[in-house]
């Protein structure tokens, strides 16, 4: 039998609530985001390379409530974007 998607194995706990990454053909990047209820938000995500660190990649996505994020797979924590959230002068 055929998987539908395959899941990373990143999953990031987010007070009572989480969030999931898939992969499949059809979807390439996508973050699965709670939207209460029960439901959740279907959004695209991409990586970035943590500056100052060797091999550290986490990866982001905007979230429709709370702005551009992103996952620190290391400290398992969840931050604003940074290049996405400075204020241009």
């Amino acid at each position: 039998m055929k998987p539908l998607c395959k899941l990373l194995s990143i999953t990031a706990v987010l007070g009572f609530s989480f969030i999931a990454i898939a992969k499949d053909s059809s979807l390439k990047n996508t973050i699965l985001i709670p939207k209460g209820n029960g439901e959740y938000i279907r959004v695209s995500s991409s990586f970035i390379n943590r500056p100052n660190e060797k091999n550290a990649v986490d990866i982001c996505w905007e979230d429709p409530t709370k702005g551009p994020r992103c996952f620190n797979g290391d400290k398992k924590e969840v931050y604003p974007h940074p290049e996405k959230t400075k204020k241009s002068d």
